[in-house]
């Protein structure tokens, strides 16, 4: 039943009745019709007292609500829209209706009038002084396809989706205030920067956050200040810019100090906020992150691009019957006095190791927990809501053992004193990879014997080991751009398996994985719209479109077939140099490449094979047909042929035609692998085809191949 706000509708109608004649009400019915469709949509729905559906509009759409319903073909319409029908009709004249038609435009006229004149004036400083827009750190503007416009009208000069690299920030101190009840959050950074060249401004990134106070100093005793002489906010970027009145020189470590507020989301991302119910129906709130792929900046200002890395510390106020989480242990924590007559408790936490501000990770919560310690001594636990803590002891088994397993696999100890896995009740991904604090779905960490299906076990076990695979593969050695979110990715998806078969050699992991990830895979990859594996993307739009079975399941399955080329030893021994080379940095695909390549000692050159898989999208189709044999042994001929392989009953000619260029021609090197009914499954031969058909023979006596 609506009350209160449809009343207030019913009586602008009436009074739109008695001053509307039915020239002007026809002339207008179009446009009204469709301007009520628009703002109603998404509008609370409420129960009519007749049992039809109404929506209670807001407050600032009433003014575009009409008699709409006096027309009989509209009747349908508007009782979706939840507005009363009215039967009367008062006509006024035609001179009163043109008199009001005229004066509205002229009152349009004036308005606009004014709103020029006395909006804020574009007294932009630059202009004329410097250019509109500043180049990109190579001297190159690589612009946006429309001109940034600051949030106070001016032109924002930074005209680049991602930020320039002469500040590189080596440490955060981020003390954030979380209130659970009223959903404020209060804030406060301190960002060290290095800058490489001289420059009088800098730009880092911030989301719906309102800055408070901002100052930058000297790092070393802060006895320097530099003033800012403007701060511009370009929102649709999501950056902000703050220029100096004097230049900042290189070479030199400044820092950023900025006070802001903002509010906990109710989107799962972000700092956000989230809820349970206990058994007796309490509901209990918590606040807790989700970064990735480019979140940390509405939690706090950053550099929120992965090459960015940097240590952090980190300080949280909490009431006195909360707890506290973050990427690392916690030092202390000390009585912080009163909010809101709420005794308040500050944790402080030791600095984290170098890492992507999308690994921060923190949360407020009354959970409890379940631990362990791995052979090299590190304390794992696992979080969740008192009345579930009996569900946890699965997981965290299966973290503890597989965390040995990596460890000793790779050659390279976990780096971090802890590792926390926590379930969240409301998370939008099966889990997230944070850096010592791994965040959870319910559904992907909690195991009950007695309800739990098969199914759901394995499930258990694999998010376990994908997120701890990160550990390494993501949280170590970090991709310098989402173009190669695979490396994250496929990584993770591929030694996940490995991972299980350590701890569940009954559950045979290896045989399930050409069903799970290579055809996964395959099955977008077969499609037209496919995207390469390393695929080039801006914005974060772009970023989030490509997590998808591409990097995650092809990722994978193309590891699987560098496995099983190379030999599992090798790729262990590169993947260990990969490792130990690029830890606390990033890399790029060419990196990994390169150091396979090496321990391949020459016998393959591991980049030409990859890059045809990694950077043009699809997958060959293999047509292999039986030769009339020209040989003198006698031997069986057979030819293999490749074409790109495309989910459609009949390729034409247009679709050819509309398919992205690749420099491969589509075409891939391909291990090609075959047993025939003389040898065994394990004694699999291999021909390449390097980019072509390839013609091989086999033993006379052959009467099947299978490949």
């Amino acid at each position: 039943m609506c009350t209160g706000r449809v009343k207030n509708v019913n009586r602008i109608i009436c009074r739109l009745q008695q001053c509307t004649s039915a020239a002007s009400f026809r002339f207008s019915r179009r446009f009204l019709v469709r301007k009520t469709n628009k703002n109603l949509r998404g509008k609370r729905q409420c129960a009519h007292i007749d049992g039809t559906t109404m929506v209670e509009p807001e407050v600032e759409d009433v003014a575009f609500l009409t008699a709409i319903n006096h027309y009989r073909d509209n009747q349908d319409m508007m009782h979706k829209s939840g507005i009363y029908e009215h039967t009367a009709v008062t006509a006024c004249s035609r001179r009163t209706a043109l008199i009001m038609a005229g004066t509205t435009l002229f009152l349009m006229f004036l308005c606009s009038v004014i709103i020029a004149y006395a909006g804020p004036q574009n007294d932009c400083p630059c202009i004329g002084e410097k250019p509109v827009f500043l180049p990109d750190d190579d001297g190159v503007n690589r612009s946006r396809s429309i001109i940034p416009i600051a949030t106070n009208g001016e032109i924002f000069p930074w005209n680049n989706v991602r930020l320039p690299t002469f500040a590189r920030p080596y440490s955060y101190h981020i003390k954030i205030h979380p209130n659970l009840t009223s959903l404020d959050v209060k804030g406060q950074v301190l960002i060290n920067f290095r800058l490489v060249k001289d420059s009088d401004y800098i730009v880092f990134h911030s989301k719906n956050l309102t800055i408070v106070e901002k100052r930058v100093v000297n790092a070393e005793n802060h006895d320097k200040i530099y003033e800012v002489s403007r701060m511009l906010e370009y929102s649709a970027g999501q950056q902000i810019l703050l220029e100096f009145e004097e230049t900042l020189s290189a070479d030199r470590n400044y820092t950023l100090i900025i006070k802001y507020t903002t509010r906990l989301s109710r989107e799962l991302e972000g700092f956000y906020i989230s809820s349970y119910t206990t058994s007796k129906g309490e509901r209990r709130y918590l606040a807790t992150t989700h970064f990735e792929p480019t979140y940390a900046r509405s939690a706090f200002p950053c550099f929120d691009e992965p090459q960015f890395k940097a240590k952090f510390r980190m300080s949280i106020l909490r009431n006195r019957f909360h707890i506290a989480l973050f990427n690392m242990p916690i030092k202390e924590s000390v009585d912080d006095g009163l909010y809101m007559g709420v005794g308040l408790m500050r944790d402080d936490f030791e600095e984290s190791v170098e890492m992507s501000t999308y690994l921060v990770a923190f949360v407020v919560c009354d959970y409890q927990y379940v631990h362990a310690q791995t052979l090299q001594g590190v304390a794992v636990r696992v979080y969740a809501p008192p009345e579930l803590l009996s569900q946890t002891s699965f997981a965290l088994n299966t973290a503890t053992k597989v965390m040995d397993h990596y460890s000793d696999f790779f050659g390279v100890p976990y780096p971090l004193p802890k590792q926390d896995l926590i379930a969240i009740p409301d998370f939008g991904a099966g889990a997230m990879e944070n850096w010592g604090l791994i965040t959870y779905r319910e559904t992907s960490i909690l195991y009950d014997e007695k309800e739990t299906s098969a199914a759901a076990h394995q499930w258990v076990a694999v998010v376990v080991a994908h997120e701890l695979a990160h550990q390494w593969f993501g949280n170590l050695v970090t991709m310098c751009w989402w173009n190669d979110l695979w490396l994250n990715e496929g990584f993770a998806s591929f030694l996940e398996y490995r991972g299980v078969d350590h701890v569940m050699p009954g559950w045979s992991m290896m045989a399930q994985f050409v069903l799970d990830k290579t055809q996964q895979g395959l099955k977008l990859d077969a499609l037209s719209t496919s995207h390469p594996i390393s695929v080039s993307v801006h914005d974060p739009v772009e970023i989030e479109a490509i997590f998808d079975s591409i990097s995650y399941s092809k990722g994978a399955a193309i590891l699987y077939m560098l496995e099983k080329f190379l030999g599992l030893e090798t790729l262990r021994s590169g993947l260990n140099d990969y490792l130990n080379k690029h830890k606390y940095g990033n890399a790029d695909t060419t990196d990994l490449w390169s150091v396979l390549s090496q321990h391949a000692k020459n016998t393959v050159q591991v980049r030409y094979i990859m890059d045809t898989w990694t950077c043009q999208m699809g997958f060959p189709m293999i047509k292999i047909s039986r030769e009339n044999s020209s040989s003198s042994n006698n031997a069986v001929s057979f030819t293999a042929m490749q074409s790109r392989f495309l989910l459609t009953s009949q390729i034409t000619s247009k679709v050819k035609h509309r398919a992205a260029p690749s420099q491969y021609d589509y075409k891939w090197y391909v291990p090609l692998s075959f047993y025939t009914d003389i040898t065994s499954y394990r004694e699999q031969e291999v021909v390449w085809m390097n980019m072509t058909d390839v013609r091989f023979e086999v033993d006379p006596k052959v009467r099947w191949l299978k490949a």
